[in-house]
């Protein structure tokens, strides 16, 4: 799909987007990142021409997609996740690529170091490296709980592990369930059970956006403590979420770009990381833990949700 604002006579900068919104939410994304980009002076005196492609889930696009993204040679490209921007530089090294949606961006190859990513990248990440805190949290709230989880969808292995984590000076032993891509609910919820999971960790995944009502439903109904990266499944009755909010993708997006086209280096540009995080608490679904929620822990809370 291609969008063109022309407001001179040069050649228009041209910036080819991978976003994983659906069709709907992918435009407004679009006309948001097209008044972000106008910000920036020098990005609306040369003008804009954006191509995007839309990818319902987060895996990795098919090359004939990013076969149409470079063939209109692009100057930019912007890749809202980790398997985009990793897909688009495997098949074009040179052109420069702005990502976002990653977790530690380091560990999962896209950059050498957060400081100087090298290579055609640079971008900002929307977590830090706070799986550790998050279960800390959890068992700060409910510090009689023992049994702890962490949930990922989409793994390659289908297999469960313990791994340990030291948590206020004590080794706590954490299950890693791995469920591949596209389970049931059913399926999901029998593992939690058969485990007798207490405290459960969401990885954000395409997975978790599509069925996180009747997750949520069913984690209550096991009363299993949820714990998100995102206040807004709080908000439709998760336990509680750590994390940066809500991220301003278009701006952070814009300001990348226009660094690139003044000249700067993708690559000589640090990885921006969050610095704010809100503890977010559903009351309601407080109170099926009630009294075994901690009043130090709630003393942290910074945003509550009441139906």
């Amino acid at each position: 799909m291609l969008f063109f604002v022309a407001v001179a006579s040069a050649a228009p900068l041209k910036i080819a987007v991978l976003d994983f919104r659906s069709p709907v939410n992918s435009e407004n994304f679009r006309k948001d990142l097209l008044v972000a980009l106008h910000q920036h002076p020098a990005l609306a005196k040369r003008g804009i021409e954006l191509s995007l492609e839309t990818i319902a889930a987060e895996d990795a696009p098919a090359d004939d997609v990013l076969a149409r993204l470079f063939a209109k040679k692009p100057d930019i490209l912007y890749a809202t996740t980790t398997s985009f921007a990793a897909a688009a530089r495997r098949i074009n090294a040179n052109v420069p690529i702005v990502f976002s949606g990653t977790h530690d961006p380091v560990t999962e190859g896209l950059v050498e170091s957060p400081h100087r990513p090298g290579r055609n990248m640079t971008g900002f990440s929307l977590f830090s490296n706070s799986d550790v805190k998050r279960i800390e949290i959890l068992k700060r709230a409910l510090p009689r709980a023992k049994r702890v989880a962490v949930l990922k969808i989409g793994e390659e292995s289908g297999a469960n592990r313990i791994v340990q984590h030291n948590i206020f000076g004590a080794n706590i032993d954490v299950l890693v369930v791995n469920i591949r891509s596209g389970p049931s609910i059913q399926v999901v919820c029998a593992q939690l059970a058969a485990a007798r999971i207490e405290l459960l960790d969401l990885q954000s995944s395409a997975w978790l956006r599509d069925n996180h009502v009747p997750l949520i439903a069913c984690l209550n109904k096991l009363k299993i403590a949820s714990m998100f990266k995102h206040h807004g499944y709080v908000e439709l009755g998760g336990l509680m979420s750590y994390g940066t909010g809500d991220p301003d993708f278009p701006n952070k997006a814009a300001k990348l770009i226009a660094r690139i086209f003044s000249g700067e280096n993708a690559g000589d540009i640090p990885v921006e990381y969050p610095t704010e995080f809100t503890l977010a608490l559903n009351l309601q679904t407080a109170k099926q833990f009630s009294p075994d929620i901690s009043p130090a822990f709630l003393k942290q809370v910074n945003k509550f949700y009441e139906p």
